[in-house]
This record gives structure tokens, C-alpha cells and sequence, in this order.
């Protein structure tokens, strides 16, 4: 019973902020594609000042280091887990 009021009222509220959203885009957000290919060209032209080749290696460097150390923390949550090795025996 509490639970179904919850329900109604999260239904009513999405109900709610979704009426005050427009059933289209506008016409600005549609229109787009150029200034975004202009941009992209602006950008484009700033690889003198900008090493993308040395931001491309840090930025896969870097995941790949949070991906090794989430891949560490998985293994010892799942070693802390076998009884007379990780302290749950």
C-alpha cells in the first residue's frame, strides 16, 4: 500500500517534468552539423599547440591503469572470500 503511493507519486512526478519538456527538438538543436563540423575543423587546426598524439597515449595509459587496478581489487575481493585465505574461514 506505502509502496504503491510511492509508485503513483514517482509516476505523477516523472509525469509531471516530462509535460515540461516540448515534443520536438527545436530547430537550433537540429541545425547543428555545421557549427559542430566548424568547431571541429577549429579544433582540427590546433595540433601545433596541442599534442593530441601525447594526450591520446596519457588518456589510454591512464584507463588502462584504473582498469589493472579495479582488475586487482576484484581479484582480492574474490581471494577474501575463500575460507582459510583471506580471513573469512
Amino acid at each position: 500500500m506505502i509502496t504503491d503511493a510511492i509508485i503513483n507519486l514517482g509516476q505523477l512526478l516523472m509525469s509531471f517534468i516530462l509535460d515540461l519538456l516540448p515534443d520536438a527538438a527545436p530547430d537550433w538543436l537540429l541545425d547543428l552539423s555545421g557549427d559542430v563540423a566548424r568547431i571541429v575543423g577549429t579544433i582540427d587546426t590546433y595540433t601545433v599547440w596541442v599534442p593530441w598524439d601525447a594526450l591520446r597515449v596519457v588518456a589510454i595509459g591512464l584507463m588502462a591503469f584504473w582498469a589493472i587496478v579495479f582488475a586487482i581489487k576484484l581479484v582480492l575481493k574474490l581471494i577474501s572470500h575463500v575460507p582459510l585465505i583471506g580471513g573469512n574461514g
